[in-house]
């Protein structure tokens, strides 16, 4: 059905975000910013900025976390995903449920079960 060629669809679609290699957009990122960091200081301006706001070290970027991203974002992500999956999950419980019982009444039905039979 569309549904299950949409989903497959999707599934392939991400498949390139989890191989190693040069389509890892994850890996390209963290070397881009090791560069920077060791090549090119801040523009003067962003310097400015900070300082005159007077932001804290804490709350300017940091690069921690796991695949470059932040542990709150990442824990983020994970939670949707799992949110997903039990989304696909009661679908697809709910759509064996559903044909089971219209198997159940088409059985029923060839055998002259049904309800008008016996009123």
């Amino acid at each position: 059905t569309m549904k299950q060629l949409f989903f497959i669809f999707l599934l392939l679609a991400a498949v390139p975000a989890f191989l190693p290699g040069p389509g890892l957009p994850l890996a390209h990122a963290k070397a881009a910013m090791s560069q920077e960091e060791s090549s090119v200081q801040e523009p003067a301006e962003i310097q400015w900025f900070k300082e005159r706001l007077k932001i804290s070290p804490r709350y300017q970027d940091r690069h921690d976390g796991i695949f470059g991203i932040s542990w709150g974002h990442f824990f983020a992500m994970v939670i949707m995903g799992l949110a997903i999956l039990s989304v696909l999950a009661a679908e697809w419980m709910r759509h064996r449920r559903t044909k089971r019982i219209v198997e159940k009444l088409l059985a029923e039905e060839r055998e002259g079960k049904t309800d008008d039979d016996e009123g």
